[in-house]
């Protein structure tokens, strides 16, 4: 029996969580289709796929509303033409750009649409994408619940993404730069976060809950893409430039991350953090913001009755702490209660040796639900859906 032949759609392959779970999904896909991606953008390639096709139409995103709407249309032409050139069979798409494509560019394919964040829901063209996909594939069962409350008829299905813990391991075993060694070997438990510069990463909640948390030599690294102006002022208003640590963009993060005692995401908004499950995969002890979506589904059971927390809240496989204001804040001399929380449940890891163990425990079994095998098979069984 031949293979379906499946098109990936993203608007670049560019450094991102969406672009790296497509590169992902193209990876474990190919030995069960015939699998091609598409993007719009080909500058600064971040994922090698090796042999499998990348077709980049080469229509970069442009400024003005005028020049958007030409690019839609430039791109369903393009887009399109490929379609029908390459015989696909399924069009799966990432990014809401992508997602507008391929909603509008159904020939004989069955469409599917990928949806990984709660911004997503604030878009424009939601519901076109929604009512033109023959499937909505999301990455949290909130979100998926959520989609499903606005737009009633979508056919939804919620696929967690993959994570392969044996190659995330073997990848943190490398050894880091020799210009960040000092930092990372130096005595001292090491906070870590991970992502690039963003202002829905709340980066500035965490710096100045760090500097409450007033346990001998800790350090703090952010490991991610950016320049983080902002961030470091912030440091520096606050005296801690030796003690806060950038590391900038790298080709294999996991190498650094495996120095952290714990691991903090304390992010405004997510869709599905990557960077939270890498981390408990590693073994690392995380603790993170209560914010829509994924991060209470990820380390709790009954994810559902988590809402509105105003307090540490021990889940099952990690700590949530009440989500903090998105408006970012850079006065030193300002410090949120919710920060104060963050730094509370922060010195409770460095400082209890037996709730690190047991929460290192728990995420040994809860990593198993994002297996890749289990990724893999979700596909599988949707292909063969009439």
């Amino acid at each position: 029996m031949s293979k379906k032949r499946l098109l990936l759609i993203a608007p670049s392959l560019k450094q991102g969580g969406f672009q790296r779970v497509c590169a992902r999904t193209a990876l474990l896909l190919k030995e069960k289709f015939e699998v091609s991606v598409l993007i719009f953008d080909g500058t600064e390639m971040a994922y090698t796929l090796g042999d499998i096709p990348v077709y980049n139409i080469d229509i970069k995103a442009r400024p003005g509303i005028a020049n958007k709407i030409i690019n839609v249309f430039k791109r369903i032409q393009a887009v399109k033409r490929l379609k029908k050139e390459k015989k696909i069979d399924i069009s799966y798409s990432f990014g809401m750009s992508a997602n507008l494509i391929n909603a509008l560019t159904h020939v004989e394919d069955r469409v599917w649409c990928g949806m990984r964040s709660y911004i997503d829901l604030e878009t424009k063209t939601l519901g076109l994408v929604c009512k033109y996909s023959d499937k909505v594939i999301v990455c949290s069962k909130v979100l998926e619940s959520y989609i499903k409350e606005r737009y009633p008829r979508t056919n939804t299905v919620t696929v967690y993404n993959p994570f392969d813990v044996e190659e995330l391991r073997e990848e943190s075993r490398e050894e880091i730069a020799e210009e960040d060694r000092a930092f990372f070997e130096a005595e001292g438990p090491i906070v870590a976060a991970m992502g690039r510069e963003d202002v829905l990463k709340g980066y500035w909640h965490l710096i100045k809950a760090f500097s409450h948390v007033n346990v001998a030599d800790v350090k703090l690294c952010i490991i991610g893409n950016g320049d983080f102006a902002d961030e470091k002022q912030l440091v520096k208003d606050l005296g801690l430039e030796e003690r806060v640590y950038f590391t900038g963009g790298k080709k294999n993060p996991f190498s650094y991350l495996k120095y952290a005692d714990v691991y903090v995401m304390s992010s405004v908004h997510e869709g599905f953090p990557n960077a939270l499950v890498e981390a408990m995969a590693l073994g690392i002890p995380v603790i993170s913001t209560d914010c829509e979506t994924g991060p209470a589904e990820i380390l709790a059971e009954e994810f559902a009755r988590i809402k509105d927390i105003k307090d540490v809240e021990y889940a099952d496989f990690g700590v949530l702490v009440p989500v903090m204001a998105a408006a970012p804040n850079y006065n030193a001399d300002v410090t949120e209660p919710e920060e104060l929380i963050l730094a509370e449940a922060i010195i409770a890891f460095l400082q209890d040796e037996e709730l690190c163990k047991r929460y290192i425990e728990q995420e040994a079994v809860r990593i198993k639900a994002f297996s890749t095998q289990k990724y893999i098979n979700a596909f599988i069984d949707l292909a063969e859906e009439k």
